[in-house]
This record gives C-alpha cells, structure tokens and sequence, in this order.
C-alpha cells in the first residue's frame, strides 16, 4: 500500500498509523502498514483501506473514531496540519464504516413474492414474512433448495443472522403437508372391524371396498354419515345421492381434508338385495 511521496532531505518524518476502528460487534481483518511522510512531501493521499469486514463497508479515514467522512481518500496534509513544525509528528486515523445493505427476496417455490424486505448488517429483531397455503403447514425459510426451515416461523433473527456477508439473499418458503385420518366404520349389525389409514395432503387416496358384510344387503359405497338401508326401488343413479365416496382402486381422490389432524369417518351403504318371505 505504498503512496507516492516526495522523499526530499528535510529533518522532520511524519508518521501516519491506521486504526481499523472495528464496531461494536462487528468483525474486521486485515493490518495496513504505518506511512511515513517527509515534511515537505504531504502531497500523496491516504492508501485505500486493507481492513475487511463481512458486516460493514469500508467509507474512509477519519481523524476521529466518529467523524463524518463523505470520501474514501484524503491528502496527507488534510491530517497533517502543514504549519506544524518542530519534532517528528505521529497522527492516526481511523476507518470509518457504515453497515451492509442488502435485500431479501421471498420465493415460493418458483414463484418470486412482490414484497421483498430491506436490511442492514446492523438490523435486529427481525420477523420473518409468514405465509399460508391450503393443505400445508408453514414453518418458515431457508437460503437453498429443497428448503429445511432454517429460519424458524414465529422467530426473530440480526441481519447477519440473514445474510452472514451483507449480500442480497433469495429465501425460499418451507411446508410440510398436513395429515389426516380416513377410518372405515361398520354400522351395528355389520360384521366386520373398524380399521384406519392415514394420509398427507396431495397424497392419491385409494377409497376401500367393503369387507363388511350384511345378511340381506348388497354394499353400494361409502358415506360420512351412518345412512338407512337403502330400499331395492331405488335406481343406481338414485344411490348416488346417498353416498359420499364408491370405491376406487385407482387413487382418483385425494385432499379429503386440509386440516392437520383431521378424521373422517366413512360409514357403508347398503341397498336392500333380497327379501325374505
């Protein structure tokens, strides 16, 4: 980081030395090494910064720990008073930082959410957007695909918590899909056991045939509510409106419930088939 001085045969050598004048709490790495200036050559300027930090950006030195600095290189005799004579003169000057901006951009799954979230290095208490999706249950972001929720809905983080490096960072939203309950149920007299399945959202569902059985009655499908016994006289198309669910072997149901812990109850409907004299 040498600067370009006028190395003219004058008695009096300045010196210069750099504080990285690191903020609270934050981290800065790097040394920049002392300048020695001849009285008479102060017309170099201060070496850009060697110090880095991850949480602030470098604005320029200052001559105090808090000054206002508006340009990153200044003259050495801008630090150096150029009427002060006598004994070799040390002055130090200190980085100047100003924290990180970044932005965060929400995507669920591909799609890219319209209200992205501006923060600094410095940002604290920060709450996360949250969202909701049918059948789903929201448990919050992560910074890669497929997602794991490290950043926990309901929980507050800093901006480096975000984004360790102070960069524009893309988020992607984490579910986990809801589960629910199908209990196949025999009405009194129906021989047979209650028996159950489970099954997540978007899941295909298989929807059982009957293993009851039922002296005098042929089964017609499923129902969420215990039905009479359907009389011979009504026609097929009639029984539909009986029935809440006919078996199907093929999965064409699913998303039965998009409540987490949701049970339903499926009842057989009979339809008279014979009667006895």
């Amino acid at each position: 980081l040498a600067a370009r001085l006028l190395m003219q045969n004058y008695p009096i050598c300045d010196t210069i030395k750099f504080d990285k004048n690191a903020p609270e709490g934050g981290t800065v790495t790097g040394e920049v090494s002392d300048v020695m200036v001849k009285y008479s050559g102060r017309s170099g300027v201060l070496p850009q910064s060697a110090y880095t930090s991850n949480e602030y950006d470098f604005k320029g030195w200052g001559a105090t720990k808090n000054a206002n600095v508006t340009q990153k290189l200044y003259s050495y005799n801008s630090i150096i008073n150029g009427t002060e004579t006598g004994d070799d003169l040390t002055k130090t000057v200190y980085a100047i930082w100003s924290p990180k901006g970044f932005r965060v951009t929400y995507m669920d799954g591909n799609t890219e959410l319209g209200d992205a979230l501006s923060l600094s290095s410095t940002s604290t208490g920060v709450s996360l957007k949250e969202l909701s999706k049918t059948g789903y249950i929201f448990n919050g972001w992560d910074r890669v695909l497929p997602s794991t929720a490290f950043f926990k809905k309901g929980s507050t983080y800093t901006g480096t918590d975000i984004s360790p490096y102070g960069e524009n960072i893309t988020l992607y939203a984490n579910y986990t899909p809801i589960k629910y309950k199908i209990t196949y149920k025999p009405l009194t007299g129906d021989a047979g056991q209650t028996y159950t399945y489970t099954y997540s959202y978007d899941q295909d569902v298989a929807i059982e045939n009957c293993n009851y059985t039922k002296t005098g009655c042929k089964f017609v499908g499923w129902s969420t509510t215990e039905q009479d016994i359907i009389d011979t006289g009504v026609s097929s198309t009639g029984i539909d409106t009986y029935l809440s669910y006919k078996p199907d072997a093929t999965g064409k149901y699913k998303n039965l419930a998009s409540t987490d812990g949701a049970e339903i109850t499926l009842y057989p409907v009979w339809q008279i088939s014979t009667y006895s004299i």
